[in-house]
């Protein structure tokens, strides 16, 4: 979290604030904003932390570490008024790591739907949840006849005794 003045001068970090950027308090509070995000942005920044300012915001971003790396922030920031003054508190998340999370799972599905070999999931009561398009070729059944379906409908009659003892 940081409190920031009316121009952007950061006046207040919490500790995982200093922490993550990896900047002293006292170095962090002697910086702007402006200097935790890309220069070429300045435009873009300029106009996020005059929103910010009149109505609140939320948005996500880069912002870069003492270090020189990159992190992607969740940003929600507001405007408070105390004593006439206009302050904005800004808290602020790294996501880096679900975002890279998020990207290894689309590829993951990728590769799950482009491959021809059959690929069904199912929660803990066997009702379908995926159906690939491996699984299309080989059932007949296209995905949106299945998902929420019970996976009884793809085994043969004889054979639901062992879906349910393997469930």
């Amino acid at each position: 979290m940081l409190i920031i003045d009316y121009s952007g001068k950061i006046l207040d970090a919490n500790k995982e604030a200093i922490k993550e950027y990896g900047y002293t308090y006292d170095e962090l509070t002697s910086m702007n904003i402006f200097n935790l995000r890309n220069p070429i942005n300045t435009a873009i920044v300029n106009q996020q932390f005059h929103v910010a300012k009149k109505e609140g915001i939320e948005f996500e971003t880069f912002h870069y570490r003492k270090d020189g790396s990159s992190l992607i922030v969740e940003v929600k920031s507001i405007g408070i008024e105390i004593d006439n003054v206009t302050y904005v508190v800004s808290i602020i998340r790294n996501i880096s790591n679900r975002r890279t999370t998020e990207e290894e799972l689309r590829v993951l599905a990728a590769i799950v739907e482009s491959s021809h070999d059959a690929i069904i999931s199912c929660d803990t009561n066997a009702t379908i949840k995926s159906f690939n398009k491996g699984a299309e070729a080989l059932y007949g059944y296209s995905k949106e006849e299945v998902i929420d379906k019970s996976l009884s409908i793809l085994i043969h009659k004889n054979q639901i005794d062992l879906l349910k003892a393997i469930i």
